[in-house]
Parts: structure tokens; C-alpha cells; sequence
């Protein structure tokens, strides 16, 4: 019996095509919580899940494309 020979785990274009595209978003994301926090707003936390976000897209990015 042959054994299957397992293939890398590549996300699929569509996949890579949606996290490159949402790099428009990311800037304003980044302005709009900035902006809430100059008006008082506690965004801490808000801050550290927007951070990593980034990282995890970024990472996906470097991994799986």
C-alpha cells in the first residue's frame, strides 16, 4: 500500500486576495481608534486586538501564501 505523501497547506487566492485588500481598512481602523481616544473613549483593549489582528494577517500572509 502506497502512502499518500501530504501536500503543504496554501490558502487559496481568494483568501490571500481579501487579506491584502483590507489594508485600506486597516489605516482607517488605526485613525478611527486614535480618534476615540482623543475623545476619552478607553480603547485600550480595543488597541491590543486591532495590533493582533495585524500580526495574525500578516502572519497568514508570510505562511500560507
Amino acid at each position: 500500500m502506497a502512502v499518500e505523501i501530504m501536500k503543504p497547506i496554501k490558502m487559496t487566492k481568494e483568501m490571500e486576495t481579501t487579506l491584502k485588500d483590507i489594508e485600506p481598512n486597516l489605516v482607517t481602523l488605526k485613525f478611527e481608534l486614535e480618534k476615540a481616544e482623543r475623545a476619552g473613549i478607553d480603547v485600550k483593549e480595543l488597541k491590543v486586538r486591532f495590533e493582533e489582528m495585524k500580526r495574525m494577517r500578516l502572519g497568514l500572509l508570510r505562511e500560507y501564501t
